[in-house]
């Protein structure tokens, strides 16, 4: 044993006379280690992002986003007569839930602010499996034309603009001139399927007859989401969507059908969209690049 150790000992005298003889090799040597490791570390830090992380829902793996596409738009929706009909139940699917976007409004009430809120159907937060810091979750109620004005609001602004008081839940905050009800804090993890920045979530106020008589306008386009049903895959799933999907092409102009497709896809690919491949040749490339170094 102490002959193996007097061995390591001089190869490291050997291999450090040799750096030394060659300053200008070494130091080219040493700066390209580094330049390879750091630009590897930095695109898999980004690339695991997009790739390996786990989403911030219960059972992930078995949430998809279903929809059609058109010319007009490229990310899946559903108008609301067919939100409709799919809610009725699929056998490869147990659930089902769907929001009608972000946009910009306003908190009109001391020291003013800009803030971004999402509308969503009431059971939208518990079918994804997201958690709540503080309060509850909407109620059937409360998701209706006439029903109480309810928001549940970001983590974030419960602690810059509310101080993260305990006792907000219960509280009023003015938005856009109408006062809301505070019924629940978001997890500090809290991420729409879209990865789009909500400050506030609010009930879209839809009952189902006002979804029936929805073919197209004046309400905004759904955003579906579902969960498949333990051992269903999506191969399942699209296929028993495609009898409702043709019949919805009823509602669309014989020189636009073609153009209109039906998509079934899991939420993790509808995130990355077309990142995935360029994900995975960017770090093939970093890898090689590594490999040379």
């Amino acid at each position: 044993m102490t002959t193996f150790f007097r061995n390591i000992a001089q190869d490291i005298r050997i291999f450090a006379r040799s750096l030394m003889r060659y300053p200008t090799f070494t130091i080219a040597a040493v700066l390209a280690l580094i330049l390879g490791i750091g630009a590897t570390t930095a695109v898999f830090s980004v690339v695991d992002l997009l790739l390996f992380r786990s989403l911030p829902y219960s059972d992930s793996d078995r949430l998809v986003s279903l929809g059609v596409v058109a010319p007009i738009e490229q990310q899946e929706f559903l108008f609301g007569a067919t939100y409709a009909q799919l809610r009725q139940g699929l056998h490869s699917l147990e659930a089902f839930t769907s929001w009608s976007g972000v946009s910009d409004c306003d908190i009109t009430e001391r020291n003013p602010l800009r803030v971004r809120c999402a509308r969503v159907e009431r059971n939208f937060l518990p079918m994804l499996g997201m958690k709540l810091a503080v309060g509850r979750h909407f109620t059937e109620g409360e998701d209706t034309t006439n029903g109480p004005y309810v928001v549940a609001i970001s983590f974030g602004l419960w602690r810059d603009r509310f101080g993260a008081d305990p006792q907000v839940i219960g509280k009023s905050v003015m938005i856009d001139n109408q006062s809301w009800e505070i019924v629940a804090v978001l997890a500090p993890d809290f991420e729409l399927p879209n990865l789009a920045v909500a400050d506030v979530v609010m009930p879209q106020r839809y009952e189902d007859a006002r979804l029936r008589r929805q073919t197209a306008g004046p309400l905004p386009p759904l955003r579906a989401f579902a969960r498949l049903r333990p051992g269903a895959g999506i191969p399942q799933a699209r296929e028993e969507l495609e009898p409702l999907f043709e019949a919805s092409l009823q509602d669309v102009p014989p020189q636009f059908r073609n153009e209109v497709k039906l998509v079934v896809r899991s939420l993790s690919d509808r995130q990355i969209q077309d990142a995935k491949l360029a994900s995975w040749i960017l770090l093939g490339a970093v890898g090689a690049v590594l490999l040379i170094a």
